[in-house]
């Protein structure tokens, strides 16, 4: 699925965090991790060359205790051209989850 990479690489990337079970939450941190990871998802999409396609990026991270999130979105939708892909990623003390929106534009 596009951005299951990008959302993995990003909850991997310090270094300093090798004990997956130990990461602390930081809010300032999470804010960054997910501006890395919706623009490394956002590239990876506009390498695919759809030109008719305009594409909108989410990404939510955050701290997994165990919790239940459900996200909802609303927007104006042509169901025979325009497509939405989702993914998530839990690793450790962390998750993430992001979505890509397709909208095809003439």
């Amino acid at each position: 699925c596009v951005g299951v990479e990008q959302l993995e690489k990003t909850l991997e990337k310090d270094p300093h965090k090798k004990d997956k079970y130990l990461w602390p939450y930081d809010h300032e941190e999470v804010g960054d991790m997910s501006r890395e990871a919706c623009e490394a998802i956002q590239l990876t999409v506009k390498e695919l060359g759809y030109n008719r396609y305009k594409f909108i990026v989410q990404v939510q991270m955050g701290e997994n205790n165990g919790q239940a999130i459900r996200t909802v979105s609303r927007c104006l939708w042509a169901p025979e051209s325009d497509v939405s892909v989702s993914s998530s990623v839990a690793k450790g003390r962390m998750f993430a989850m992001g979505t890509v929106f397709c909208l095809y534009h003439e």
